[in-house]
């Protein structure tokens, strides 16, 4: 059974990759636009004076970007995101809401057929009920583009972010947080 679901992977991407050998879209002059959608929910818990809390975070993002191939390969762009988050506190039941707006310009290279590396460091602010914070974001993504049509790619995206984040109006507010993300992309090269 073990070599029947390997060889059955393996067939998968030789057919995945038997258009390999037309020309693909990633020359220099060509572009792309496109984007990601990504639903996360999460519960976290922490521990505040002997006291632990647990909370529940709903959020969707919504990331546009584009990119100009300025070599065969490699990509130079950027990267609009939108979160709207939603943070309920399990202890009383409240809840938070915050939209986040960041921009980051993106480096994307591929390095090997369809497989693709793309790097990013954005600026960004995020609105809390009345306060406001300043967002540094930095991420890492592996993905691979399935060509749909021609010029049409489904990308599944795996990506390591972290992220640091200060208050404007508390000095002493500092938070920083690692994620590992999985999320499907789409994008249209030209």
């Amino acid at each position: 059974m073990k070599k029947i679901m390997i060889l059955s992977t393996l067939n998968l991407f030789l057919l995945l990759n038997a258009s390999g050998q037309v020309l693909k879209p990633y020359m220099k002059g060509n572009y792309f636009i496109g984007g990601i959608i990504d639903l996360n929910i999460k519960t976290y818990h922490f521990q505040n004076d002997n006291i632990l809390l647990s909370n529940k975070v709903t959020s969707l993002e919504l990331s546009p970007d584009f990119a100009y191939f300025i070599y065969n390969r490699f990509s130079l762009g950027l990267q609009f995101n939108y979160q709207f988050s939603v943070e309920k506190y399990l202890a009383d039941g409240s809840k938070s809401k915050f939209n986040t707006f960041i921009i980051t310009p993106i480096i994307r290279y591929y390095f090997f057929q369809d497989i693709f590396s793309e790097l990013g460091v954005g600026y960004g602010l995020t609105k809390a009920n009345n306060d406001n914070y300043n967002i540094i974001q930095a991420k890492i993504d592996i993905g691979y583009s399935i060509f749909l049509r021609d010029k049409i790619a489904l990308e599944p995206i795996i990506s390591y972010i972290r992220t640091s984040e200060r208050s404007k109006e508390i000095s002493e507010y500092k938070l920083n947080n690692m994620d590992f993300n999985l999320s499907i992309g789409l994008r249209t090269f030209f």
